[in-house]
């Protein structure tokens, strides 16, 4: 018949609202690609070094659990992957940099003091840039919407709170 088992696609889930209030924060800008030439974005990427994450999957009858062909390796806990944290804009790209632990508010704040300013000033000397983060839980602790408000240019993006990389 054609059919196979397979992982469904992953999507972000949107709620009515959070449609709504993207399409009129787009209606509402009117950018151009000039425009767009400000903007630096950031985000977060996970890497899977060896298939550890439990998304294989194998056909076999059921006697053959055993058999070495049905059967995938495991490594101990986070050792299968690495996540790293980049910005890039139309001028130029930002440094790489590898994340050992998961994203906290703290760190996030480290991050961004360590790395972001120079990043911004080389990028966008004129000082015209405005930085464009992906609303991610860690990107929104007290600590890092004051440290935003008082330090960083910063685009406005609706209040939804998702990470776009979902």
């Amino acid at each position: 018949m054609g059919f196979r088992s397979r992982m469904p696609t992953r999507i972000p889930f949107l709620t009515a609202q959070t449609k709504a209030l993207r399409l009129a924060r787009a209606r509402q800008q009117h950018w151009t690609v000039d425009d767009w030439k400000h903007v630096a974005w950031s985000d977060e990427s996970r890497f899977q070094l060896n298939r550890a994450d439990g998304r294989v999957r194998v056909r076999r009858q059921h006697l053959e659990s055993m058999d070495p062909k049905c059967q995938q390796g495991t490594v101990q806990a986070r050792k299968g992957s690495v996540i790293v944290r980049g910005m890039s804009s139309w001028h130029d790209m930002g440094p790489m940099i590898r994340l050992d632990t998961t994203l906290t508010g703290n760190r996030y704040v480290s991050i961004l003091s360590d790395h972001l300013h120079q990043s911004m000033s080389i990028g966008h000397s004129d000082r015209l840039g405005e930085f464009q983060q992906d609303n991610a839980t860690p990107h929104w602790p007290k600590i890092i919407t004051d440290s935003s408000r008082s330090n960083l240019p910063k685009l406005d993006t609706p209040d939804d709170h998702q990470n776009l990389q979902t």
